[in-house]
């Protein structure tokens, strides 16, 4: 008689689950002034609008790809604040091309980057 195979026994694979770890949200005293209006503008977009200005002041010293890295973090957060936009996919083309670039960028991709910027500021509103 042949010695019959042996199966080894399945393995269970338990999903690990994960914690996001909240940020605290300090609270805005009353004496604060502010140009732009609750009304018209919630916190989480004026949260995006804040990651747009930074990325515009260190466009001039920041390579490609880590404007590339930039834009992924804000395509993450636009996703998750104000949802799905028809700009995520254009930011996700524009961060794509910039992604193996190690050097500074020229004027000209200077120029047409902070075109698409201003393009999906408005697009969305920020």
């Amino acid at each position: 008689m042949l010695p019959k195979p042996s199966i080894p026994p399945k393995k269970t694979v338990h999903p690990e689950i994960f914690k996001q770890e909240e940020t605290p949200i300090e609270p805005v005293g009353v004496n604060v002034q502010s140009e732009v209006l609750p009304s018209t503008t919630s916190s989480s977009d004026a949260s995006l609008s804040n990651q747009f200005d930074n990325l515009l002041d260190k466009i001039e010293k920041m390579t490609g790809n880590a404007i590339a890295s930039t834009l992924n973090i804000l395509q993450d957060d636009i996703l998750e604040k104000i949802g799905f936009n028809a700009v995520l996919r254009q930011m996700r083309i524009s961060s794509s091309a910039l992604k193996y670039k190690k050097n500074l960028l020229d004027s000209a991709e200077k120029e047409e980057l902070l075109n698409e910027i201003n393009f999906w500021r408005n697009k969305l509103k920020l």
